[in-house]
């Protein structure tokens, strides 16, 4: 039986991602807040620049836009499917290292002890998913060159870094230090020092020398939103604070994975041997770890950056979880391998439950989520009242993008997306909305776009709202203020 199930591993990873997009489609209509940005940005044309982030998801996000239509399926079943791939990737790579559909089985649901991969990934996040799945690809391909130094595997892992550096600029580094820690074994050695990898570096390079153009030419936009990375002034105390949040959030983000995989070594002693190439690719990993450490370290100190964001983590420690797979598994005796992929297996299981019911969770606990908030009702009364306009410029993103799904036909400007500023038509009919606040006022910035965009002020006072309940509960309402402004 647990034959049958470890061979089955792919099966049922990627029945997994599958149920997900359907249990999220059930638990709300509402989009979070990555999922609005690309409703938002899937109305520019194809493009090198997005705001502070590269192009890559939102041009595969616009891809599956124009094959199942601008909905809440098509957010959903492309970060789905990037999961999954990250997952089946993983196991591929241990399998191929391990030629063990046990060890791949382990590789695989180890990820699944890091909240950010299992929870955050698929809560919330879109070029960090893109991303590490990038960086999952890279690894598969540099294994799998090491094993066959075949020119196709060297062009393929130049289209993979160049893909990930499209994705999200944080994959310089696991890239960089992959190429590095190659430098200090013989084996990996040879494989950078070949003819087939000019292939590698001109794919890569002639991809990301577009890209640097680009963003040389676009680097006021770019530097509009950048927040993953606080940078301040280079001093003792900007170095400490940043290596600080660095150790905090390494922490928070490891603590479990070390916990599970270490805990079940207890009173273990006789272990299995790996093969040569596993064993000279794990102490690769661990050397790749631990150049990336050190690479972001110092990255600290020459940029003065403050804080980190433990979703910028998930490239970096992407290899962990397949070095402990290959340094601990051969000590697990059966009853330890069945815990170290039941505990996983089980996480996975509660957070497909828990997940789809986080809005119904939060509206019990009267702190209303994002899921919670009632747009489609906000925008049927918007159209039944007539105030439905060709362009809308709302105050933050969650808006704009929730109205841009459920009316298409509008064109819609966020306050807080400077990429989409440039789309503002003085000349049509505007729907100005924001959330109701303390004074209900609007913000500063929503104030500032319509007085820039449409050289018009924004009265003190809103022209009228709308108000809903929010959903799974009639004790909390949202209510949006908006005013209309025609064209002179």
């Amino acid at each position: 039986m647990r034959e049958r199930l470890l061979k089955q591993t792919p099966t049922l990873i990627a029945a997994y991602f599958l149920l997900g997009c359907l249990a999220r489609l059930a638990s709300s209509p509402t989009l979070e807040m990555d999922e609005a940005e690309q409703v938002l940005l899937s109305q520019l044309p194809m493009r090198w620049v997005y705001g502070s982030q590269p192009p890559l998801y939102t041009w595969l996000q616009k891809i599956v836009m124009a094959m199942f239509g601008q909905s809440l399926f098509s957010l959903i079943v492309l970060k789905n499917a990037l999961l999954a791939s990250t997952f089946l990737l993983t196991w591929a790579t241990i399998k191929r290292l391990t030629q063990s559909h046990l060890y791949a089985a382990i590789g695989a649901l180890m990820l699944m002890l890091v909240p950010q991969y299992i929870w955050e990934s698929q809560r919330d996040l879109t070029h960090s998913v893109l991303v590490t799945t990038c960086t999952a690809w890279t690894v598969y391909l540099v294994v799998r060159i090491y094993q066959t130094q075949s020119l196709s595997s060297y062009m393929m892992l130049g289209i993979a870094i160049a893909a990930g550096m499209l994705s999200k600029y944080n994959f310089v580094f696991p890239v960089v230090g992959l190429m590095v820690a190659a430098l200090f074994f013989k084996n990996t050695r040879e494989c950078i020092f070949n003819y087939k990898a000019i292939s590698t570096v001109g794919i890569a390079a002639l991809v990301i020398g577009l890209q640097v153009y680009f963003i040389l030419d676009a680097r006021t936009e770019v530097q509009t939103n950048i927040s993953d990375f606080a940078i301040s002034g280079i001093s003792v105390s900007s170095i400490s604070k940043g290596i600080y949040s660095f150790i905090s959030d390494s922490f928070a983000f490891t603590i479990l994975l070390f916990g599970v995989s270490l805990g079940v070594l207890y009173g273990t002693t006789e272990h299995e041997e790996l093969d040569e190439d596993s064993f000279e690719i794990r102490r690769y990993f661990g050397m790749s770890l631990i150049v990336i450490v050190l690479l972001l370290v110092i990255a600290f100190a020459v940029t003065g950056g403050t804080d980190i964001k433990d979703r910028w983590l998930q490239p970096l420690y992407y290899l962990l979880p397949l070095y402990l797979c290959l340094r601990l598994a051969p000590y697990y005796d059966e009853h330890r391998q069945n815990v170290v992929l039941l505990i996983p297996t089980g996480i996975a299981l509660i957070i497909f439950i828990v997940l789809p019911l986080q809005p119904l969770i939060s509206a019990a606990t009267g702190k209303p989520s994002r899921r919670n908030a009632p747009y489609r009702e906000l925008a049927e009364q918007l159209i039944r009242k007539g105030d439905n306009k060709p362009q809308i410029l709302a105050a933050d993103r969650k808006i704009g993008g929730n109205l841009k799904l459920i009316m298409p036909g509008a064109t819609v400007i966020s306050a807080d997306l400077p990429s989409l500023d440039m789309s503002i038509n003085p000349s049509l009919p505007t729907l100005v909305i924001w959330e109701k606040k303390d004074t209900g006022m609007a913000p500063q910035r929503l104030f500032d776009l319509v007085s820039q965009g449409l050289q018009v002020t924004l009265p003190d006072v809103p022209l009228d709202a709308v108000m809903a309940d929010q959903y799974y509960t009639s004790k909390h309402q949202m209510t949006l203020n908006y005013d209309v402004i025609d064209p002179q």
